[in-house]
């Protein structure tokens, strides 16, 4: 009696854990996008240049983030896009962040 239940059970469980490891991974991407936007738009407003706020940005975000940096109309926007990791890349699923900062030394509108 107790195989056939743990038999019915396992699958369950086993798909739990899945979907927990797959949230997890998940999360994980999103906050790695979220720091590399929010440093990007720091480090632009803060008066470096785009090449070096883009260099940030995809260094905390990994190789295969794609950064956008400029700042324009006093403020400094910054936009990382990054494939989720294996298997949930696989269907075009990704983690997206942006980040906005008042450019340093000027004043808002």
């Amino acid at each position: 009696m107790v195989t056939a239940e743990f038999a019915l059970t396992l699958p369950a469980v086993v798909m739990m854990l899945v979907a927990v490891l797959f949230a997890g991974s998940a999360s994980a991407a999103h906050i790695a996008v979220t720091q590399a936007a929010g440093s990007a738009a720091r480090a632009l407003a803060a008066g470096a240049d785009v090449g070096r706020a883009q260099e940030i940005g995809q260094v905390l975000a990994g190789s295969t983030a794609i950064v956008t940096v400029n700042g324009g109309a006093g403020v400094a926007h910054a936009l990382v896009v990054r494939p989720l990791p294996a298997p949930l890349g696989w269907v075009g699923l990704k983690a997206q962040a942006q980040a906005a900062i008042p450019l340093e030394g000027q004043e808002g509108p």
